[in-house]
């Protein structure tokens, strides 16, 4: 079986934005999912090896639902694996307003 699909993630979240204590501070983005689903969107078997026709059509309706209960298994997960993969990633939301300042002096007074 060879096809292709599409999935669909919404999200809803919660933005925390902080200074960080020292001076210049730092600006630090806490992004929290607090819900989110996932939708089998589109679903198109490019080929069916040895089948054509009406039973090719039934296999794609079948391998439709299969996808589908596999979304809602993992669908209550979904949140939790979110704010994990954001967690792995925290240092990249953490905006240096000292480094912003310096790289900006540093354009105006030609030291690079």
């Amino acid at each position: 079986v060879d096809a292709d699909g599409h999935v669909l993630i919404s999200a809803d979240c919660l933005l925390d934005v902080q200074l960080s204590p020292g001076l210049p501070p730092d600006l630090v983005l806490k992004p929290e999912v607090v819900t989110a689903d996932i939708q089998l969107s589109g679903l198109h078997v490019n080929r069916v090896s040895h089948l054509e026709g009406a039973l090719a059509r039934e296999l794609s309706g079948t391998m439709q639902s299969i996808i589908n209960k596999k979304l809602d298994d993992k669908r209550p997960k979904l949140v939790a694996k979110l704010n994990r993969q954001i967690a792995k990633h925290e240092d990249d939301l953490r905006f240096s307003l000292s480094d912003s300042i310096k790289a900006r002096w540093s354009k105006f007074t030609g030291d690079e």
